[in-house]
């Protein structure tokens, strides 16, 4: 799983040059999904923020 993450998310983003996606760092841009054990999106955040909740 976490190989298949990095390809979606750190690999994706540095082909395309954009350093501060695609990883949780200091200076990076803070976006992630949060899933259930069974791959249900649990919460959405951008830029740091909670923009999504399920159940909300």
């Amino acid at each position: 799983m976490a190989e298949v993450a990095a390809t979606c998310t750190t690999t994706a983003a540095d082909l395309l040059g954009r350093t501060n996606l695609g990883r949780l760092a200091p200076g990076a841009r803070g976006d992630l999904t949060l899933l259930s054990p069974d791959l249900a999106v649990v919460a959405t955040v951008v830029g740091g923020r909670v923009v999504h909740e399920a159940g909300r």
